[in-house]
């Protein structure tokens, strides 16, 4: 009989590759076991259970960095009072504009020879902590079609520091301001980062397009029209853009067909968004002023002072002013800085946002005044210091109005806007397009709620509608509409393929019979459209609009 054979012998390599192995096979075994019988995973076992929150949601600093790699410069905020922001700590471009943004995505501040420590101005001796000012609004605060060194924050900050006398602290002024902001938008953001964002003073700028709803954001980092869930009515999309952007197509549409090329001020209707004249515009200028009331009486019991920015003489400041003056709350000062610019003499070639040049006018304006109220220190020398304001700007300076001015013309404003108020709506010929709050796009098409305000003919009188189906989408078909008049039911039209487009109904009574009637279209569903490459939600299109006397 022959011997038997040996056992193989194994290399030391090769029984640590055959014990990883094995250990491997082990550990895939145990986890499936302790997954299938315990719903837990090793890894979880060996470093502890994490929080439901930390596993299905990712960090800030992730969602910063996944956001970096997209192309539009902004970010959702996490507080929807607030929507959005700058992409942080980025270089991002604002339509045309390379712009910095810090660690909260606002607008950094330039870290210029001329900012705090340039040579020759006076340092504090021993060092202080330094005077903040925030500079808080929309676009044009933010300084929209400006470099980061021309924005108004910067420029107040650099001849505050030009100016100030010796010993005292270095003043550090901040833009919070984000353009496509509304009132709660700014207010809220101030409010959520207070911590990170202590001040002195605020200099807050309001606007007239703070009245229509705050946009949101889409994954790739720019703006979009999508119903603003921090307003009572988040299908009515009340939106500066889309108004301009319909009479812009108006236009283009006009002379594609060999017409006007333009539509007079009065053919379009007095702007009703901010007119004063109904229950939606006074209760959006309420919320409006509410907003500036709250923050500043939060700021007060911190011991921070606010002032006012009048940028423009505007009717809706009249309006905003007057319920500031009677709400029984302290006094804010107001600043009053340029008459309108009819000209735009002060603006940007291709928009009318302020240039540069106006910008720093307005910056030495806001030192004067913060001298003059004796906010910043100073006085009569450090203003004396200032740069000197061309003539051009002295000339165009806005008249400083006591409360009882505002009232007044903000009576008569509602009175000239309530003459000039129109009984019809015409997408096709651009009639009355400005009497519509929102809902309606580009292109005729009308969102699922459409909101207008309309002259009403006389007693009696009766409501009619033009509409017709969105071609080449017969899945949205029969689309039911209600339809309101000031809130009460007027009744509901089903808009079917190849059916009637005309529909016509009398308007209910009304106890006081107004001049004027909020008329609201509320479609039942809407399906995504396609407009010159842009997408967009839409249930019909609008032809007409109109109150007439009743036959």
């Amino acid at each position: 009989m022959g011997r038997p054979s040996a056992a193989p012998h194994l290399s030391s390599g090769a029984r640590v590759l055959l014990a990883v192995v094995l250990l491997v096979v082990f550990g895939l075994l145990a986890e499936g076991a302790l997954s299938l019988l315990g719903g837990r995973s090793l890894v979880e076992v060996w470093r502890g259970p994490r929080s439901a929150r930390e596993w299905m949601a990712p960090t800030e600093r992730d969602r910063w960095l996944a956001a970096a790699q997209s192309p539009g410069p902004w970010h959702v905020h996490e507080d929807p009072l607030v929507g959005f922001c700058l992409k942080p700590n980025s270089e991002v471009d604002v339509f045309g504009i390379k712009v910095q943004s810090d660690a909260l995505g606002m607008r950094a501040r330039p870290a210029a020879s001329e900012s705090v420590g340039a040579p020759g101005a006076p340092e504090a001796t021993p060092p202080q902590e330094p005077l903040r000012i925030h500079v808080l609004g929309d676009s044009v605060a933010f300084g929209w079609g400006v470099e980061d060194d021309e924005a108004l924050a910067h420029r107040l900050e650099v001849h505050l520091n030009a100016v100030r006398p010796a010993g005292s602290p270095p003043v550090v002024c901040q833009t919070v301001a984000i353009p496509g902001w509304n009132h709660r938008n700014a207010v809220h953001f101030l409010l959520d980062h207070w911590d990170a964002l202590p001040a002195d003073i605020v200099l807050y700028m309001p606007i007239d397009n703070d009245l229509a709803n705050g946009y949101g954001v889409t994954e790739a980092g720019h703006r979009r029209e999508n119903p603003d869930i921090a307003t009572s009515e988040p299908f009515l999309r009340v939106s500066s853009d889309q108004r301009h952007y319909v009479v812009l197509d108006l236009i283009h549409r006009l002379q594609a067909q060999g017409g006007v090329e333009t539509r007079s001020e009065d053919e379009l209707g007095p702007r009703v968004l901010e007119a004063d004249l109904s229950e939606e515009s006074t209760r959006r200028l309420d919320e409006n002023a509410a907003d500036i009331r709250l923050l500043a009486d939060l700021l007060e019991q911190r011991g921070t002072h606010m002032m006012l920015l009048q940028y423009s003489e505007l009717p809706y400041l009249w309006h905003l002013w007057s319920r500031l003056a009677a709400d029984g709350g302290p006094s804010i000062p107001i600043l009053n800085l340029l008459k309108p610019d009819p000209e735009r003499r002060f603006t940007l070639p291709s928009n009318p946002h302020p240039n540069a040049k106006t910008l720093d006018v307005v910056a030495v304006w806001c030192a004067e005044a913060l001298l003059l109220q004796g906010l910043v220190p100073g006085g009569a020398d450090a203003i004396a210091r200032l740069p000197a304001v061309p003539a051009e700007y002295t000339d165009a300076r806005a008249q400083l109005l006591e409360p009882a001015d505002w009232a007044s013309r903000s009576a008569l404003s509602r009175s000239k806007d309530r003459s000039q108020l129109l009984s019809r709506v015409d997408s096709e010929t651009g009639e009355g397009l400005r009497q519509v709050y929102g809902g309606l796009q580009a292109g005729q098409l009308a969102a699922r709620q459409v909101l207008a305000l309309l002259a009403c003919p006389g007693e009696g009188a009766e409501l009619a509608l033009e509409l017709r189906s969105i071609q080449d989408r017969p899945d949205l078909l029969p689309l039911r509409l209600a339809v309101e008049s000031d809130g009460q039911e007027v009744g509901s039209l089903l808009l079917e393929e190849g059916g009637p487009s005309e529909w016509v109904s009398a308007l209910p009574a009304h106890g006081e019979d107004p001049c004027e009637h909020e008329i609201r279209l509320v479609a039942e569903r809407d399906v995504v459209t396609r407009y010159m490459g842009r997408l967009r939600m839409g249930s019909y299109v609008l032809l007409s609009l109109e109150l007439r006397e009743a036959p």
